[in-house]
């Protein structure tokens, strides 16, 4: 062997070590830009966000007061983030087809969606396979609004009361028809029965219309409609409001007592807010809350949110999660007490 052979031996190991050496050290930064490349929202970028419009489901169709308030919110959160967001309409399943859109999405902040008691709470007990967990499936970036219901008769009825209602119930068992056309005006006929021990007839529809054409037309005594719809009609002379199932009295409507004043234990108020898929970063999901924070403060979105006869409502993620959490057992309470299966 020559004299130099071991010292260029040597050398060449000790170059391959360094060029080994130096192609590890690069595999995180190839990590980190493949990442990158599949999976482009995982980088913080509120910096940036938004640079595109933003698409806001509602999981229901168009019309109607939560249509109608989406899109307050949509208008006014837009010109806040400094980009413009835009409300889909994505009905279905009463409300699982949009709000499992939200759940599939990318969470890159360019997908939102609303979070309610029906979506988010009624849902793990009244449908078999939503096809999302309302809890572990989103982020959620904060409430906006309440929207109280209210107990209405045909105005060609004798009742001027809840009392005058439930006396009359007792007297005549099985004769009071009551409609419920969703997951929050059901629990309420639930709790009128439970509360005022009356045995009355439940009568299903699939949408507020054919309920305001039948009470109006006689074929049902009573019902609970948005109040929205509820003092409209009221207004037209076609009905009589008997209480608002809520725990306080409604600013829009300050004349009209709530059902618990007369009848303890009726109360439910519908909620609205935002979500958006489960692993949004961080930094947009503050960027996100700050701007709904201002939205929610601006005494010219109070205005226009009490006009739909809805109320201003402010909670944190985890008052969130509380809330979903104990209406998640309240549903599940009312579906073993009146025998619902899930669909």
């Amino acid at each position: 062997m020559h004299h130099g052979e071991p010292f260029r031996q040597a050398f060449d190991i000790h170059h391959q070590e360094t060029d080994m050496t130096k192609r590890l050290s690069l595999l995180p930064l190839l990590f980190a830009l493949l990442f990158a490349g599949l999976f482009p929202w995982a980088g913080a970028h509120a910096q940036d966000y938004p640079n595109k419009p933003i698409r806001f489901i509602y999981p229901y169709p168009a019309g109607g007061s939560g249509d109608n308030i989406m899109r307050l919110v949509a208008d006014m959160l837009g010109p806040e983030l400094g980009g413009s967001v835009y409300v889909e309409n994505r009905p279905g399943a009463s409300g699982v087809v949009g709000t499992r859109t939200v759940a599939e999405s990318a969470p890159d902040g360019y997908t939102l969606g609303l979070t309610s008691n029906g979506t988010h709470a009624a849902v793990m007990s009244l449908v078999k396979n939503p096809g999302y967990d309302p809890l572990k499936n989103f982020t959620h970036i904060g409430l906006f609004a309440s929207l109280p219901w209210m107990l209405v008769v045909p105005a060609q009825q004798p009742f001027q009361s809840v009392n005058d209602l439930v006396a009359w119930a007792r007297a005549n068992p099985g004769k009071l028809t009551m409609s419920h056309y969703s997951s929050s005006s059901r629990v309420l006929v639930h709790m009128l029965q439970t509360a005022s021990k009356v045995q009355l007839t439940e009568v299903p529809y699939k949408a507020p219309g054919q309920v305001i054409t039948d009470l109006i037309g006689g074929q049902l005594q009573a019902a609970f409609l948005p109040m929205e719809i509820a003092m409209a009609q009221a207004a037209g002379g076609k009905m009589r409001v008997l209480g608002a199932a809520s725990e306080k009295r409604q600013p829009g409507a300050p004349q009209v007592p709530t059902i618990a004043e007369q009848l303890p234990g009726v109360a439910l108020t519908s909620w609205m807010g935002m979500g958006a898929p489960a692993g949004l970063p961080p930094d947009v999901t503050t960027k996100l809350q700050s701007a709904l924070t201002r939205v929610l403060n601006k005494p010219e979105f109070r205005e226009r949110l009490q006009k739909l006869s809805g109320d201003v409502l402010i909670n944190t993620p985890a008052q969130i999660h509380a809330r979903i959490r104990e209406e998640m057992a309240m549903w599940a309470k009312f579906a073993k007490e009146a025998g619902v299966q899930p669909e």
